[in-house]
């Protein structure tokens, strides 16, 4: 079976470069040269699993929020088979590991 979000290895890595490649004509103006956006995050699987477990969550939506350091951030919630954040129960996770700054060690799909 088929997972309609796959994508090639090929194709990630041509998002990623032009992700890369635009961040100075995104970056404009007061955010230039300060880590605002990210390359890249990790987060614990626990922290996933904690949101998908929730009775009725099908799957996971990401929204980009700004931290007090006025840097990007992944906010993770999850959703249900009517495509509804589940809120009710405030399960929402961040404190991601972004790069930059961690980006050790060097991803495949950022080596270039």
């Amino acid at each position: 079976m088929s997972n309609k979000h796959k994508i090639s290895l090929a194709e990630a890595k041509a998002m990623t470069r032009k992700y890369r490649s635009e961040l100075p004509h995104i970056l404009a103006g007061k955010y230039a040269g300060t880590n605002a956006l990210l390359h890249h995050a990790t987060i614990d699987r626990s922290a996933i699993d904690e949101i998908l477990r929730q009775p009725g969550c099908v799957s996971l939506r990401i929204h980009l929020g700004m931290n007090t350091q006025g840097e990007v951030t992944p906010i993770f919630v999850g959703v249900d088979a009517d495509g509804v954040e589940m809120l009710a129960n405030e399960i929402l996770m961040d404190d991601a590991k972004k790069c930059p700054p961690f980006c050790e060690p060097i991803s495949t799909l950022q080596d270039d």
